[in-house]
């Protein structure tokens, strides 16, 4: 069975990239709730200072809007 981060495609989930903007900029990630013990330890692998949140769906953006919008916002007013 092909796990989410076998789904991704490649130039997606790069290392390489993931390390790269990880020295560079600040990295948030939003993952489905139902992925995120297959994609936490890929980014903590990868790209470890990222901060990781979760929606309760593919589109949680679309499905919870004010939620995803009070963590972006937290988040690119942290400075992180």
């Amino acid at each position: 069975m092909l796990t989410v981060v076998d789904q991704t495609p490649k130039p997606l989930a790069t290392t390489d990239l993931a390390r790269s903007l990880n020295a560079q900029v600040p990295l948030g990630n939003t993952v489905r709730r139902d992925c995120v013990d297959e994609a936490r330890p890929w980014l903590s692998a990868h790209a470890p200072d990222a901060v990781l949140w979760t929606m309760p769906s593919h589109l949680g953006f679309w499905d919870s809007p004010a939620e995803f919008n009070e963590r972006l916002m937290t988040f690119l007013l942290s400075g992180r």
